[in-house]
């Protein structure tokens, strides 16, 4: 094949491969096969950059000719450059770009500071290609993270736990946990200093954190309920256990049985959610001082208590004190108390609900429920819905409707 043919086959996208050794070295031949497939539309599926694999190794080393291919091939030329080439650093420091293609650069090159940090400040992925040395480097690993946080999978293990390289990956302008790479997901410190910044992470980070007792610990500290992550072994923690119902009494479901049934962990979460008596084994729901907790933070709670306790007046005087709609939940007999009744009323007119058929029909009871909320008067007994006095009451506190139907009480 004659030069003139080789350049009319590469002028109709032919390939630079099919074209005889001794015309690979041609310049013309090589500039001819590089323009005639970078200036068509199909160049990508021609493969174009892989032309000058089948260049001569001659001008795979002729530096002028190739910073002139470089108009067409920016720093993918770096691909195909000779050794020599590739560990000539003044030549390397010429493509403002560099970034991944630092992997095709001499190893040399690699572990030159110089050259890592200019391609990390293109792209900071690029630190996978540097030097074991430079992943170690605190200056080109910033740089690099401060670039692309997920450069961060490329560092040394020691620089991972470093809090200057953890705080430069959360503060990142695009950080998310939820978009970083396993790598980092998979860093206990990363995964923390998340949580500090009010991230919700739980449900993305990796399946072996559930049984890391730091991490699980700081997690049920910010959210007990974070306690479903945790590993059964976890769950049977003490420590871990009184953080979560610290945090967050509901938790008590989560813990093991056993500490379910610990009196001091029980008293700490009815403390703090009087509704996680629900959660406790039926022997605490019959200790008072256990149930006196949780109706003295919420009354309604007493509908968890055991029979006998919801007919302890203690526990009764307690839950209507701090919920006056505990009446509900409340022994018989104490509907027909005046004093929890009345004590009921004039926290919230409408329990009068619960109140027996008897002191419906207690005029000081029913104007106490009035006065309070005038809705109340749909409870009382029919005579004294009529009466002038309460009916005038009545309509002085009718309040918004929305508070009638709150509690339900049609």
């Amino acid at each position: 094949m004659t030069k003139h043919e080789a350049i009319q086959v590469l002028s109709n996208k032919g390939f630079f491969k099919n074209i005889p050794e001794e015309l690979r070295g041609d310049k013309d031949v090589v500039l001819i096969a590089v323009r005639s497939l970078y200036c068509n539309d199909d160049a990508e599926w021609y493969g174009w950059d892989y032309q000058l694999e089948y260049m001569s190794d001659e001008l795979k080393n002729d530096r002028a000719f190739i910073e002139q291919l470089s108009y067409y091939y920016e720093e993918k030329i770096l691909k195909f450059v000779s050794n020599q080439l590739s560990s000539d650093k003044s030549f390397v420091l010429n493509f403002p770009c560099l970034g991944r293609y630092l992997k095709y650069v001499s190893d040399e090159l690699k572990a030159d500071k110089e050259v890592v940090l200019h391609s990390v400040s293109f792209d900071g992925l690029s630190i996978e290609f540097a030097s074991p040395e430079l992943k170690e480097d605190k200056q080109v690993t910033l740089i690099a993270i401060k670039n692309d946080y997920n450069a961060f999978e490329y560092i040394s293990s020691n620089l991972k736990k470093d809090k200057e390289i953890i705080n430069a990956v959360i503060e990142h302008k695009d950080w998310s946990y939820y978009k970083a790479s396993y790598s980092i997901q998979g860093s206990v410190e990363i995964a923390i200093e998340a949580m500090k910044r009010g991230e919700d992470i739980m449900h993305y980070s990796p399946t072996e954190f559930r049984s890391n007792r730091d991490f699980i610990l700081f997690a049920v500290k910010i959210n007990g309920n974070n306690l479903n992550y945790a590993s059964n072994e976890l769950k049977a923690d003490m420590e871990i256990a009184i953080a979560a119902v610290s945090n967050f009494g509901p938790s008590l479901a989560i813990v093991s049985q056993e500490l379910r049934s610990t009196k001091s962990v029980v008293m700490i979460a009815v403390q703090n959610q009087g509704s996680s008596l629900q959660y406790v084994p039926v022997p605490l729901k019959d200790d008072k001082e256990v149930v006196l907790a949780a109706v003295s933070n919420n009354g309604k709670a007493i509908q968890y208590a055991s029979k006998e306790l919801q007919n302890d007046f203690d526990i009764v005087l307690a839950a209507v004190s701090n919920n006056c709609m505990a009446l509900e939940y409340a022994a018989e007999r104490f509907r027909s108390d005046r004093e929890i009744v009345l004590k009921a009323v004039n926290q919230e007119g409408c329990s009068l609900k619960y109140a027996n058929d008897e002191l419906k029909n207690d005029r000081e009871i029913v104007l106490s429920a009035v006065s309070n909320n005038g809705y109340s008067i749909k409870f009382a007994n029919e005579t004294l819905q009529n009466d002038s006095e309460i009916l005038s009451v009545s309509n002085q506190n009718k309040q918004k409707e929305k508070r009638y139907i709150l509690f339900n009480l049609d």
